[in-house]
């Protein structure tokens, strides 16, 4: 009997530990940063992944787990994406691997365990990282940089204010996203006193809309109009006036927009969508495997600009589709579509009104999705997993008896997932943070030390970033040909034009002029220069 109740206890910890995690992940992602790090995104999916990889490791130590239709879709996801890493077996193929995965994991564990959340704890662990992304955003608008690894983000960089999540368009769409959400959450769980809660989010949501007009967050703006005109339409009497204050509020939001660059923004998404369009075709509909998109979009652009070079004024340095469902076709094919389709009929078929109450946020999430990439950044992705798990049919009840090899493979499955997630993670953080280091001490004149954690940075994770990195230390070095193997890797993994450059450099002190004339002339096409 003791026994039993040992074992029960330690079923209810497993559970426990799943919870917090998932809490967690709301909690800590849009706010952790580092100075220690070159970019805001690298600590974000660290612990997203680090997070999820603890809540698989847990679930498979609870007496029960996920089950029904949703988590073998998510399961039979996971493997499609495993077997499509064949195809982009590089260090960037895995890291993009590891993130999808950690999102199908995160979908399926907060679908499992939302229903017995305390509204509470879910409208906290909504608002107050919410809450403090605004406050940090409204002390940069009045000039005072709270955090000195600010000055490293994009947005400081040309000038623009920014939040914790480290990017003006992606703060924009975790603003758009966590107020909607938090709506949402208000307004159909009936546990929640909603009038107590709706002050703050209207002081909230004013804040958010501030934030939003100074960063130029056009799709965000639309997406918060979107979804105020799905709330509209969705409740109450008076649907046609409803409906006209709900146009009225997308037609503000796409006039603000215009005003404020819309149009030439959405030329330049034009621009992806051709390169995006070539890159499909190229490859003839085949997938590109896990970040694949990213691998070969320098590529693909330098030939739509040798083609048209009239199109050099949109040339983009970022690797983005700025459209999640055209990049996962590319990285994935049509079976990503396919999921999504899939997903979207089982959001229309439902009938308990969970889908209903989720509408705005979904809708704002598609917003965003078809122009920026929501699903492939860490903040808003976490964001879009808790709408569409709150959004799906609710689990099914755990079944009374299950044969001992169904549930020992999917412990097994979970277990392994967890420890995948870790791993991987650690090592990438690690990297980041050797490759940090190393760039540090080259600043302050220290070449041997920033050669020592340059290498460390390979060591633990040879991404193309860092890979570019050591191939630089090898050429002030004075080992062109260790640079030569180093950079060749890394423009394997991403072509990007400053390393055909520097492998030319390595090719001039190599003494072969015509192979550095040769990678000379790709640095210039995949700049778009002929």
């Amino acid at each position: 009997m003791r026994e039993g109740r040992s074992e029960g206890r330690s079923k209810g910890r497993a559970v426990a530990i799943v919870d917090a995690a998932l809490v967690a992940c709301l909690v800590v992602v849009p706010l952790l940063f580092s100075t220690g790090l070159r970019s805001f995104t690298a600590p974000k999916l660290a612990a997203l992944e680090l997070l999820v990889g603890l809540a698989a490791l847990a679930t498979a130590a609870a007496p029960t787990r996920p089950r029904g239709v949703g988590p073998r879709v998510a399961a039979a996801a996971c493997v499609y994406v495993l077997l499509t890493l064949s195809i982009n077996p590089s260090a960037d193929g895995l890291a993009a691997a590891l993130l999808r995965i950690a999102w199908f994991l995160l979908v399926t564990a907060l679908w499992w365990r939302l229903p017995s959340w305390r509204p509470r704890q879910l409208a906290l662990a909504l608002g107050l990282p919410l809450l403090v992304d605004l406050l940090y955003s409204l002390t940069q608008a009045a000039g005072v940089g709270v955090l000195a690894s600010t000055r490293a983000s994009f947005g400081a960089r040309h000038g623009l204010l920014v939040g914790t999540v480290g990017n003006p368009s992606e703060n924009g769409w975790y603003l758009a996203l966590g107020v909607t959400l938090l709506a949402d959450w208000i307004a159909s769980d009936r546990r929640l006193d909603a009038r107590r809660w709706w002050p703050w989010w209207a002081l909230t949501a004013a804040g958010a809309l501030a934030v939003v007009l100074l960063n130029d967050a056009r799709a965000a703006l639309l997406a918060g109009g979107l979804a105020g005109a799905c709330w509209l339409l969705r409740s109450g009497p008076r649907r046609r006036a409803r409906a006209l204050v709900g146009l009225l509020l997308v037609g503000l939001a796409v006039a603000i927009g215009v005003a404020r660059g819309g149009l030439t923004a959405l030329a330049g998404r034009g621009f992806l969508a051709r390169v995006s369009g070539a890159m499909f075709t190229g490859a003839r509909g085949l997938p590109r495997g896990p970040g694949g998109f990213a691998r070969d979009f320098p590529e693909g652009q330098a030939t739509v600009l040798a083609e048209h070079p009239e199109l050099a004024r949109w040339y983009s340095l970022i690797d983005h589709a700025h459209c999640d469902p055209l990049e996962l076709l590319i990285d994935y094919g049509a079976p990503a579509l396919l999921v999504l389709a899939a997903l979207i009929v089982a959001l229309a078929r439902a009938r308990d009104g969970r889908a209903r109450a989720r509408a705005p946020t979904l809708v704002a999430g598609a917003a965003i999705a078809l122009l920026g990439y929501p699903l492939h950044e860490p903040v808003s992705s976490v964001l879009l997993a808790v709408a569409l798990a709150g959004a799906l049919p609710p689990p099914a009840p755990a079944a009374s008896r299950s044969r001992s090899w169904a549930r020992a493979a999917g412990s097994l499955a979970w277990a392994l997932a967890g420890v995948a997630l870790i791993v991987g993670a650690g090592f990438q953080l690690a990297s980041e943070r050797a490759m940090t280091a190393s760039l540090a001490a080259l600043e302050r004149g220290e070449p041997a030390r920033g050669q020592v954690s340059i290498e460390r940075a390979v060591a633990r994770w040879p991404s193309a970033d860092a890979l570019f990195f050591y191939g630089n230390f090898e050429l002030l070095a004075g080992r062109p040909g260790e640079a030569r193997a180093a950079l060749t890797r890394s423009f394997a993994q991403r072509p990007r034009p400053e390393t055909a450059m520097n492998l030319a450099l390595a090719l001039d002190a190599l003494a072969e002029p015509a192979s550095a004339a040769e990678w000379r002339a790709r640095a210039r096409r995949l700049r778009g220069a002929e």
